[in-house]
């Protein structure tokens, strides 16, 4: 694999934006994926949206928003922290970073898994529970091969 072209932090930056929004949407299209296939609804973008609105449809939609916005900041973040070398260090670092967040994330779902209205009321599954850790771990597993995969690609192209 070749090395990147020398990228200033802001092109990274950016480069590391766009590739957490690309890998976002890979998350989110493992969520929809699992949810089905595991029967187990855990599914992230209510939780986050349904922290804010009782209107499921409506939570959805701000989930969303809000969890693309969280993986371009966690994008951002790799690119400019872990500065990845080449191809390969793209993608062992970029996997690596969203099984670090996948496993030091999954603990705060225990205490604060009572509190949220979805879960209290049953329209979603329990996250404190073995499907959902697997489901979670597929998720960022595809957001780390989403990012890995797309950001050498556009760092390439900043620096043209």
């Amino acid at each position: 694999m070749s090395q990147f072209p020398q990228a200033s932090l802001i092109q990274r930056v950016v480069a590391g934006s766009i590739a957490g929004l690309l890998g976002g949407l890979c998350h989110a299209a493992m969520n929809e994926i699992d949810r089905h296939a595991l029967q187990h609804n855990a599914d992230d973008l209510t939780m986050l949206g349904g922290v804010l609105t009782d209107d499921h449809s409506l939570a959805r939609k701000i989930g969303i928003g809000m969890h693309l916005g969280f993986a371009m900041s966690f994008g951002a973040s790799y690119a400019a922290i872990l500065r990845p070398r080449d191809d390969a260090d793209a993608m062992r670092k970029a996997v690596a970073a969203a099984m670090i967040e996948n496993f030091g994330l999954y603990p705060l779902v225990f205490p604060l898994e009572d509190k949220h209205p979805y879960i209290r009321d049953g329209r979603l599954d329990r996250f404190a529970h073995p499907i959902a850790l697997l489901q979670a771990t597929l998720r960022h597993l595809a957001l780390g091969i989403g990012i890995g995969k797309t950001y050498p690609t556009i760092v390439r192209f900043l620096r043209r």
